[in-house]
């Protein structure tokens, strides 16, 4: 999929910060978010979150797309891990269930039952959170990072030249890959 970023200078608190202090941040919340399942702490780190995305300065309009096809894949997954009931089970031992809603027919001998539990509830709206909140931090960098700043910050956050300059590369190679890129570089390679 070719997408185009288009970073623009925004007069917004996350661009008022040092490029690596943004890093920085970015990586302290993806610690602190990948290490709780408890939805009462997710609840606050998505309000943080949400914070940052709404005073990022970037609109709607911008950003459409990418929350679209994000969001999507997380609400399916999310749904999909509700109705399976996997993934949960390292985290509590016993279920409460709320509601058993069995099929009226049968396949093969098995009539599909769908067991609702408080623990599946909360897991699965936990994840929803989780991975909702690490998505809208992640959305924000190729909108708010200056693509000219990309191997200098990395550098300046102490990466060894060759590293710092992967990441410029692999950066720039994502948020330059708009259908306008595509186009020259299908004429000039004929």
């Amino acid at each position: 999929m070719l997408v185009t970023w288009r970073y623009r200078r925004r007069r917004s608190l996350i661009q008022s910060f040092d490029p690596r202090a943004w890093i920085i941040f970015y990586l302290c919340f993806m610690g602190v978010t990948i290490s709780f399942w408890d939805v009462r702490i997710l609840a606050v780190l998505f309000a943080v979150a949400l914070g940052v995305v709404l005073s990022s300065g970037i609109s709607w309009r911008e950003m459409r797309r990418a929350w679209l096809f994000i969001g999507g894949f997380i609400i399916y997954f999310s749904l999909f891990t509700f109705l399976t009931g996997r993934g949960g089970v390292e985290f509590y031992t016993e279920e409460h269930v709320i509601r058993n809603l069995q099929a009226s027919f049968t396949l093969f001998g098995w009539q599909p039952t769908l067991h609702i539990t408080v623990e599946r509830t909360l897991y699965a709206l936990s994840m929803l959170v989780r991975v909702f909140s690490l998505a809208s931090m992640t959305i924000l960098i190729p909108y708010s990072f200056n693509p000219a700043q990309y191997g200098v910050t990395f550098r300046g956050l102490g990466l060894p030249d060759k590293i710092a300059y992967a990441m410029d590369l692999t950066m720039r190679f994502a948020a330059g890959c708009s259908p306008r890129y595509a186009s020259w570089h299908r004429s000039s390679s004929r």
